[in-house]
């Protein structure tokens, strides 16, 4: 299928080797190629006014010109003058887009499965079942160019803009580039998993790929838009690319980068090795002083907390969930085990708790007319027993609270939660936030440490979505209320300040930053400790903004000198 360059037809191929033309507004079909394709009576019919007669002319003989087998391909050019299909009969036609009649027909012989058309220049590329490409001039209706390499079925190919390279993938997961004006191969790599479509960015800078078994698409950059890359010899061997793994699908640093099969060997073989660790790379980063770095994280991951109140607001229900109809909110049970408990019937209604006396009276008389209640049970903790009901605190039980009960309960205890131990719940963020504020901090050097490790609280928020991030944030402190919660603020803070004087991961800072006052503005301002926290960060972080500030405009500097530079 292919849409006309005015934009107003849609051309389909079909099975029987008709290529039909169809109004992209009504979804009428406006004709056939050939004509004769379409019944003319019916056409005709069609166009006219109910209750006109039509007389049938001379038989339409162009049914000849259409292709023996199914239609692979269509293209329009960009004058829609000149209509291209191909077929599995090996065929590429020329039709004219007016007349609808065939203007050249183009014999490959093999079949054709795929066709490629670059609009401003005229050339169609199309791929054929004995691995070969051919270049096809729209002008001269000839074979320009035989690209041959491929040894497995071609899955897709395409144009870079200015038509110099054709990028051409196959099904045992190799990728090449051809350079047009020589016919030469340029560029052979291979991936673990077979390229099932690629396309080339409109500047040529990146080339996305689809890989079977892979639910994402990847992007590859052009080594020439970045140093220089020489053409002049062709490759033989192919070049093993690695697949860079979603963080969504697998646990792994954030940090990671694309490598390649071989590099991976040699990096193996060359730790495994005699070579002493002072021969590997070390990046600058971690010993230089005066360095402001920027997180390697996916924007993904968090520049969605800038606009979480109009996702929250947008992703908002319309409508609450509403329980069934016929189903209680609370189903009673009937303890007749102490693991595995018994619900009631849904059309029978619970009795009313009776005094004590009663209950007594009534499970004396049932035990000797039940002869299941006959074993004794032993209660488990907290539950049954004589004391059941002081030990739940039932309101309906006011009255049958003894007198020393009521001195218990006056005393302070609870009398819900009677186990001794018991700690409060909280996030994990708070818990790496208590073990990074016992250990010490490295000393700043210049606005910047010598030797600095990211900490653990900044992996965990990084491993988040933008959504995991708020909950973290929001369950640090419950409110004015809550001074443990107020300790855990402190020393978000505390990681804060860490962060923003060694100048580590500028800009994701500044999300957590932004996030944090939202969510903790008027717990912050009540209190004198955190007004002061959150005044020496904004000193640290104007300091860290002005000196980034400088080296972006010394750099802007430099290259406005060189740009006016005579050579």
């Amino acid at each position: 299928m292919s849409c006309s360059s005015c934009g107003n037809f849609a051309l389909v191929g079909s099975q029987g080797g008709a290529i039909y033309l169809y109004n992209m507004q009504s979804g009428e079909k406006r004709g056939s190629f050939p004509t004769a394709a379409t019944a003319a009576p019916k056409l005709i019919k069609s166009l006219t006014l109910p209750g006109a007669s039509y007389v049938s002319k001379a038989t339409d003989g162009s049914l000849e010109d259409k292709h023996t087998a199914a239609v692979t391909g269509v293209a329009v050019d960009v004058l829609n003058e000149t209509v291209v299909s191909t077929s599995l009969d090996g065929l590429v036609k020329f039709w004219s887009f007016s007349s609808h009649s065939v203007v050249g027909t183009l014999d490959l012989k093999s079949p054709i499965t795929q066709i490629e058309l670059h609009k401003e220049s005229g050339l169609v590329a199309v791929a054929c079942d004995d691995f070969v490409v051919r270049v096809v001039d729209l002008s001269t209706k000839k074979v320009v160019r035989q690209l041959r390499g491929h040894v497995h079925q071609i899955t897709d190919v395409t144009f870079s803009p200015d038509a110099r390279w054709l990028v051409t993938s196959a099904a045992d997961g190799s990728l090449r580039v051809w350079d047009l004006p020589t016919g030469k191969c340029i560029d052979f790599v291979k991936f673990k998993h077979a390229v099932t479509s690629l396309s080339m960015s409109p500047t040529g800078e990146f080339i996305a790929t689809a890989h079977t078994g892979q639910v994402g698409i990847y992007l590859w950059a052009n080594r020439s838009y970045f140093e220089n890359v020489f053409v002049d010899k062709e490759p033989t061997d192919a070049i093993a690319m690695g697949m860079p793994v979603p963080l969504s699908e697998e646990e792994m640093p954030l940090d990671v980068h694309v490598e390649t099969a071989a590099a991976e060997e040699d990096r193996v073989g060359h730790q495994t090795s005699s070579c002493g660790a002072s021969d590997l790379f070390e990046s600058p980063i971690g010993t230089s002083t005066g360095l402001v770095t920027l997180s390697t994280a996916p924007k993904a991951m968090w520049q969605s907390l800038f606009q979480l109140e109009l996702i929250k607001k947008r992703n908002k229900p319309k409508q609450a969930p509403q329980a069934p109809p016929l189903a209680p909110f609370f189903l009673p049970t009937v303890r007749k085990e102490d693991v595995h408990p018994t619900f009631e019937s849904h059309g029978v209604a619970p009795t009313k708790k009776t005094k004590k006396t009663n209950a007594s009276t009534t499970s004396s008389s049932s035990t000797t007319t039940n002869p299941e209640s006959t074993v004794d049970e032993a209660p488990m903790a907290g539950w049954g027993g004589p004391d059941d009901d002081q030990a739940w605190g039932d309101d309906d039980d006011d009255n049958d609270v003894t007198d020393n009960n009521k001195s218990t309960l006056l005393s302070g205890s609870s009398r819900i939660v009677k186990s001794s131990g018991l700690t409060s719940s909280r996030s994990k963020l708070a818990t790496l936030l208590e073990l990074a504020s016992t250990e010490p901090s490295l000393p700043v050097e210049g606005g910047s440490a010598t030797a600095y490790k990211p900490p653990p609280v900044l992996a965990y928020l990084q491993s988040l979505s933008a959504s995991g991030v708020d909950v973290e944030l929001s369950t640090l402190c419950m409110g004015e209320f809550d001074e443990e919660g107020k300790r855990h603020l402190t020393w978000f803070l505390d990681f804060l300040v860490d962060m923003v004087a060694h100048r580590q991961q500028f800009q994701v800072v500044q999300v957590y930053l932004n996030r944090f006052v939202k969510v903790h503005e008027d717990i912050v301002v009540g209190d004198a400790a955190l007004l002061a926290k959150v005044q020496t960060l904004h000193t640290l972080q104007q300091q860290a903004w002005e000196h980034l500030q400088q080296l972006l405009q010394h750099n802007l500097c430099l290259v406005q000198y060189l740009s006016k530079m005579q050579m």
